[in-house]
């Protein structure tokens, strides 16, 4: 599902979230293109800037790094961190911080989309509601699971 992918779309990490620094050097090096994630609004989907290894970065709304210079690119997949992750009627779903901005996203814009998690971040504590948006896989450090529906 990612190697398909021409336009990649990632995260900055924070709060501990997962590093994918080597994967995104390994792209750059492929000749794909990278994205960051940018809030433009409450009940908005996300937009992504294109990201490259002299970009310079600011500092946003939630503390999340961003593109000085917005170029807009549109991804082909897009890769996200999990806080949570739970494995429900045989499909891969995320819980985030709460705000919905990647499940708008993915409702606007359905590619694939591959969670990002510990192992540890593994739960049974929740139910997908009406609006969250199924995720085509989630990587963990010892596994990759992926839903048996996806974009």
């Amino acid at each position: 599902m990612l190697s398909a992918a021409t336009t990649v779309a990632v995260y900055a990490p924070i709060r501990d979230e997962p590093d994918l620094a080597q994967a995104v050097d390994r792209w750059w090096r492929e000749g794909r293109q990278v994205a960051l994630p940018i809030v433009v609004g409450r009940d908005q989907p996300l937009v992504f800037a294109a990201y490259r290894p002299d970009t310079v970065l600011e500092i946003a709304r939630f503390g999340v790094p961003v593109p000085r210079d917005r170029e807009l690119v549109l991804p082909d997949a897009i890769v996200l961190p999990c806080v949570g992750f739970r494995v429900w009627g045989g499909r891969a779903w995320r819980l985030g911080y709460g705000a919905g901005f990647y499940d708008r996203t993915l409702a606007h814009r359905p590619v694939p989309a591959v969670g990002v998690a510990y192992d540890e971040a593994e739960t049974d504590g929740f139910e997908p509601a009406p609006y969250d948006a199924a995720l085509s896989a989630i990587a963990t450090p010892s596994r990759c699971i992926t839903s048996i529906a996806s974009p």
